[in-house]
């Protein structure tokens, strides 16, 4: 709403808006209303008509903000139970607070951020990470990021056994790597990655 504060001797008035400005009413009176449609700067001018004559244009500036809308959310969306990670938002101009809200997880750091540091549930299952963004023009909608958290791997190194002699055929169940844990003397395994090795 814009408004003629002194209307002395004035019998109607010239408003001039941007093309992408709705004129809801009052275009020719000292009272008008306008429905902004996108963003950036702008000018508003109006004039004072009377029988003898229009006046000069008096102008302002406007800056126009619109209610934010939510960037795509980043960050890994497979990860590991009980797992740390981070996610962000890359936001636009003219933000003032951030809301996130986590499923399956914890928020280690101050949510009204950019950024987001979580430690994923222990247990597996299906998580997400969204956020809104909130401006003096209102609350975006939700941007979301679903996360599926795997269970952690158990190492199976296999069953107990005596060994004799210096060779002997280990097999595992899953992926890993062998190593050491104790024992005498050194281990030479023919592929330490591999669930069966020598």
């Amino acid at each position: 709403v814009y408004v003629v504060l002194n209307t002395t001797g004035a019998a109607s008035f010239l408003w001039k808006f941007p093309a992408d400005a709705l004129v809801l009413g009052g275009l020719n009176n000292d009272t008008a209303v306008v429905l902004w449609q996108t963003g950036g700067s702008a000018e508003v001018c109006v004039q004072s008509v009377n029988n003898c004559d229009t006046s000069t244009a008096i102008c302002t500036d406007v800056q126009r903000i619109q209610a934010p809308t939510a960037p795509a959310v980043t960050g890994p969306d497979t990860i590991c139970a009980g797992q740390i990670d981070f996610y962000q938002i890359l936001p636009g101009p003219s933000v003032d607070a951030f809301t996130w809200d986590v499923a399956g997880g914890k928020i280690l750091n101050n949510p009204n951020s950019t950024d987001l540091r979580v430690q994923w549930s222990g247990q597996p299952g299906n998580g997400r990470v969204c956020v809104q963004l909130e401006n003096a023009c209102g609350i975006s909608p939700e941007s979301c990021l679903d996360v599926f958290i795997r269970p952690v791997d158990q190492a199976n190194a296999g069953p107990d056994s005596a060994v004799c002699g210096l060779k002997y055929k280990l097999t595992a169940a899953g992926v890993g790597h062998w190593s050491l844990v104790f024992g005498p003397g050194a281990v030479v395994f023919s592929d330490s990655f591999s669930s069966n090795t020598e």
